[in-house]
């Protein structure tokens, strides 16, 4: 019997990511995300959403806020909530300063 060969494309590891960010596996969502350059896939702005929101139960600001960083200049339109879990993020974690960059450049995308 051949073997069947699974091709994988930035939907399949979208769907991983989303699923360790619904299960707390934050490390494991990431660990996904980095993959995809490992195997030549450019990420989506919604494989950027999905990082970003599995970045949320781990607190990790800085690497959402460089995601998001990332999405920017890549020229990707992430979603709206992306950028409040960002925001949420830093403030809770006393960034301030990077909650309002944050929300400054939502800003800046909304009235373009």
């Amino acid at each position: 019997m051949a073997e069947a060969m699974l091709e994988t494309d930035s939907i399949s590891y979208n769907g991983g990511i989303v699923a360790c960010g619904k299960c707390g596996h934050w490390q494991r969502a990431l660990a996904l995300f980095s993959e995809m350059s490992e195997v030549q896939l450019d990420p989506s702005a919604i494989c950027y959403s999905s990082v970003i929101n599995a970045c949320e139960p781990g607190e990790q600001w800085q690497q959402a806020l460089s995601f998001l960083g990332e999405t920017r200049w890549r020229k990707l339109d992430v979603n709206v909530h992306a950028y409040g879990i960002v925001a949420c993020m830093c403030e809770q974690s006393g960034q301030r300063k990077q909650a309002l960059s944050s929300l400054r450049a939502l800003s800046e995308i909304v009235t373009e």
